[in-house]
């Protein structure tokens, strides 16, 4: 039971035109099916955590909920990184006390408290020291160079990543070895300096190309168009644009692919090729979804003399057993969106929610009709509403899941 959980409502206009519009639908999709994804994940990690009975046991699940939630709600994930360096601490576990102060010093990272994140880092590096651990000592080097990165301190991120790397390539740790490197690449791009950054991240994709990892090496395409374009070499920047498009589109890779139209579009704008530039445009108002259990809505309001919803009907399948099962891929559904359209994408917790005179679920088809009813509000207003009538539902029975509800006005 979710007795505290919050209703996750996001109603919001884009005002963007074109392809930024179209990116900022596709990555609050790709947000909706990546919460869907780590719920079941926090959910099946507490289920382990309540009957785990060996501290060892749930410090390492308590340390895995805070690398869950990081990416969710830094503050939860402070939380149990939290309760996993205390256990770590009773039992005076090194180890444990080490990979608990490293993940929080991750966690302290990402909330901009770089002093503390620092120290922390420092501190599991001392013990990993101790303990002789190599693998560790090379990555807490490389995620000091971020903080020391992070505060403009080049140098010293340089001196750290090299650290990184001269340890990783005595483990013949490829991924390290490339992670490293490409590091010390993305500073002499933050200064400018793309011949340098080039120099790295060749490297970087010869490293990737070497253990066949497909989505690292578009990044890597990626970030060599990123700096031919800085060079102001046009030709060569699209050439690489181009060669991540298609690796991410291999892997169905959405948030690259967006990225990388959103990169081309702007090389084209610059040269002038207007006509390219607007077929880029075009080409992505085209919305790809790959549904998982729940539909994606789209309430058309605004060319249409007539509003109607429209639904896109998912595949019967939990979202993740596309990854188990290749024979089994998802329906990649394509669909035209006009100005004055609102796409909603939801979980299932808003209609399985029990409520009401007879203690039932609200319904998906109660739920379709509340939004198809909503179309002439702001969306501002639709949220408001939204709440008010699933609190009034639920009244005082407990809340059954976590609800998201996600509504883009275009």
């Amino acid at each position: 039971m979710f007795r505290n959980s919050k209703h996750l409502l996001f109603l919001f206009v884009i005002t963007i035109r074109f392809m930024r519009l179209i990116i900022a639908v596709i990555l609050v999709l790709i947000f909706f099916q990546a919460f869907s994804q780590n719920q079941k994940q926090i959910d099946s990690v507490q289920n382990c955590l309540t009957l785990a009975k060996q501290d060892t046991t749930r410090i390492r699940l308590l340390i895995k909920l805070a690398s869950i939630y990081y990416s969710l709600d830094l503050k939860k994930g402070e939380e149990y990184g939290d309760k996993a360096l205390a256990l770590s601490e009773k039992i005076n576990s090194k180890r444990h006390i080490a990979e608990s102060l490293h993940k929080l010093a991750d966690i302290y990272y990402y909330q901009g408290k770089i002093d503390k994140s620092k120290k922390t880092y420092n501190e599991a590096l001392k013990i990993f020291r101790i303990l002789n651990d190599r693998k560790k000592i090379a990555g807490c080097y490389n995620d000091i160079g971020y903080v020391l990165r992070e505060e403009g301190k080049y140098a010293d991120a340089i001196d750290h990543y090299q650290s990184s790397l001269k340890t990783y390539e005595a483990l013949n740790d490829i991924k390290g070895i490339a992670r490293a490197t490409l590091n010390i690449g993305v500073i002499f791009s933050d200064q400018n300096n793309n011949a340098k950054a080039i120099e790295y991240q060749e490297k970087v994709l010869e490293l990737y190309k070497k253990i066949g990892d497909a989505a690292s090496i578009a990044n890597t395409y990626a970030r060599l168009g990123n700096s031919y374009s800085s060079l102001k070499k046009s030709a060569v920047a699209i050439e690489y644009y181009n060669k991540s498009l298609e690796l991410f589109k291999s892997v169905n890779h959405k948030r690259g692919i967006a990225v990388i139209y959103n990169n081309l579009a702007i090389m084209y704008n610059d040269m002038g090729e207007n006509i390219k530039a607007r077929d880029y445009y075009l080409d992505t108002l085209e919305l790809q979804f790959a549904g998982a259990n729940n539909p994606l809505y789209i309430v058309e309001t605004g060319e249409s003399p007539v509003s109607t919803i429209r639904e896109l009907r998912p595949d019967k399948m939990p979202v993740g057993i596309h990854h188990q099962n290749e024979s089994m891929p998802f329906t990649n559904n394509r669909i035209q969106l006009k100005k004055g359209d609102t796409v909603y994408v939801f979980s299932d917790g808003f209609f399985d929610q029990f409520g009401g005179s007879k203690g039932k679920k609200f319904s998906p088809n109660k739920f379709r009709e509340l939004l198809f009813g909503f179309r002439d509000y702001p969306l501002d207003e639709q949220k408001k509403l939204l709440n008010t009538i699933l609190d009034g539902w639920k009244d005082d029975i407990d809340q059954v899941d976590d609800i998201l509800v996600v509504g883009v006005k275009i």
